[in-house]
């Protein structure tokens, strides 16, 4: 640390950050800020390792709180270290709690509201730290990574802004298998908005239908499992992040088991179906026969029948049959 001039109340390192010793953590971590806003990292090294130490030794001296023996040497830089470490990962990941649960409470309405709840966050005191943002920063990652929430599709596009992925994606290595994820995630992006207008507008139909809790009516334009799965092979990491990939094989599994209810149900209507006709074809044939033989016992001749019918039943009390003509001529000529 350069050496500066001091008096005999305040240590060097609140003399950097321009702190007496009066000062609090919270004076402190807002000092950190202030000043680190003036210093860019990359182009003044020496200026931001003074701030850094200045700011770690501060808030070690601060934690301890050994007002009595102040003018003591502080903890050596090692345990300081160690000490802030500790201490930014734990408020960087209280903070992420914070944050997970106000996503997953009231996910952001569009971009604009996820924009403006990370930027609040990113902007807390408590987040100066460098190593609690990064920290912090790690969370957001493995959250999107994790998949799907509602809400995620409008965080992505912010979180990249604000963390500033984009431009520096070696970055997202250091978070491991969720680095990885987004980085792939933000490459399948760009080649999904090379797309012609209308083919990113047919994509995001898909996508959009990707997040329904009901599929889309097979009749609708934008639902085509085969073009579903076409998009999503296409962007499998973006997919993840900005929609609900797993909906499609889900759907494709309700419609299997739907389709086989239909196809059992329809068989169960057809078994009914043929039953009745086979039972009513039975009632035709017994009461073709029963009709069959009624009719027939109507028509037939008792024996002896004919005979009768043709005698006649005057009083002359002839026979049956009449005397043929050639047999009354010979009675005649007797």
């Amino acid at each position: 640390m350069a050496a500066r001039q001091m008096d005999d109340d305040t240590p060097e390192f609140l003399q950097v950050l321009g702190l007496d010793s009066d000062a609090s953590a919270r004076e402190i971590r807002g000092a950190y800020a202030r000043q680190l806003k003036r210093i860019e990292p990359a182009a003044q090294p020496q200026a931001f390792q003074e701030l850094r130490e200045a700011y770690e030794f501060a808030l070690h001296w601060v934690a301890e709180d050994a007002k009595p023996a102040r003018h003591a040497e502080p903890a050596t830089p090692e345990s300081a270290r160690q000490l802030q470490h500790a201490n930014a990962q734990a408020t960087a990941r209280a903070m992420l709690e914070e944050f997970k649960l106000s996503i997953a409470g009231q996910p952001p309405r569009d971009t604009e509201d996820a924009r403006l709840r990370l930027r609040a966050a990113l902007d807390d005191p408590r987040l100066q730290d460098l190593d609690a943002r990064f920290t912090f920063e790690g969370g957001v990652a493995n959250l999107l990574a994790d998949g799907w929430r509602p809400g995620h599709q409008h965080l992505f596009g912010p979180a990249v802004l604000c963390f500033e992925w984009r431009t520096d994606r070696p970055r997202l290595k250091a978070y491991g298998h969720s680095g990885t994820i987004i980085d792939k995630a933000i490459g399948e992006l760009e080649i999904h908005q090379t797309q012609p207008a209308a083919r990113r507008e047919e994509q995001r139909e898909v996508i959009r239908d990707l997040r329904r809790e009901t599929p889309p009516a097979r009749g609708e334009a934008s639902y085509s499992p085969d073009f579903m799965r076409q998009v999503i092979a296409s962007y499998p990491n973006w997919l993840h992040v900005v929609t609900h990939t797993a909906n499609l094989t889900l759907w494709h599994e309700d419609g299997i088991a739907a389709s086989r209810r239909s196809r059992s149900e329809a068989a169960r209507k057809l078994g009914r179906a043929v039953g009745m006709a086979v039972k009513w074809l039975l009632v035709l044939a017994v009461a073709g026969v029963l009709a069959w033989a009624w009719l027939s016992e109507g028509d037939v001749i008792p024996h002896g029948a004919g005979l009768a019918a043709s005698q006649p039943d005057d009083a002359s009390g002839r026979g049956a049959l009449e005397t043929p003509p050639a047999a009354r001529a010979v009675d005649d000529a007797k």
